[in-house]
């Protein structure tokens, strides 16, 4: 899925900082193109993501964490390597 702008919110990017405004700018982006779980939840590559902001994984985990107790998203992490995170706009 190809990204050429993102709406960030000033507020967001005052209060919690560039990154988690853009990660979450990124999430409602693809939240709106990508089907959902019955309970809202969706998944997306997170390699396209990194590869594209020049982010490493660590720093994504990171930032996600900073998003999660923020109260912006809820995440489900996968077990392993075959199931990825599932995410949901709060």
């Amino acid at each position: 899925m190809e990204v050429k702008f993102l709406k960030i919110d000033i507020e967001l990017m005052a209060r919690y900082g560039v990154d988690v405004a853009v990660f979450y700018a990124y999430l409602k982006f693809v939240g709106r193109k990508i089907r959902k779980d019955k309970n809202g939840y969706f998944c997306f590559d997170a390699n396209f993501f990194t590869r594209g902001l020049g982010w490493s994984r660590n720093k994504l985990h990171y930032i996600r964490k900073d998003a999660i107790n923020a109260g912006l998203i809820d995440c489900i992490s996968g077990h392993n390597q075959n199931i990825k995170p599932r995410y949901k706009i709060v």
